[in-house]
């Protein structure tokens, strides 16, 4: 389980591949081990993103108050829906 009070915006954020910062809103579920980052607005088509969670004495830590040993980083970039949609079932 993760401390609460370590998960904000200085310690998970996305930013765009120019370096600016995504405003987002950022929740953590105990129950699930599941922390969810929220952009606030729609993300942009085509533009490569990249995830930080912090590490080391003053990012995300455990409840017994252990660190991540280091930043966790991933990519990814942003298609298009170009998949129209499908009636399923009428009445």
């Amino acid at each position: 389980a993760l401390d609460a009070a370590s998960i904000s915006s200085s310690t998970f954020d996305l930013r765009t591949s120019g370096g600016a910062v995504v405003a987002a809103t950022i929740s953590y579920v105990p129950a699930g081990f599941t922390v969810t980052l929220t952009p606030s607005a729609a993300l942009a088509n085509g533009v490569t993103y990249t995830a930080t969670l912090r590490g080391g004495a003053t990012g995300i830590r455990d409840v017994a108050g252990n660190p991540l040993a280091a930043d966790a980083v991933w990519s990814f970039t942003t298609v298009p829906d170009t998949i129209p949609p499908t009636i399923t079932t009428r009445s």
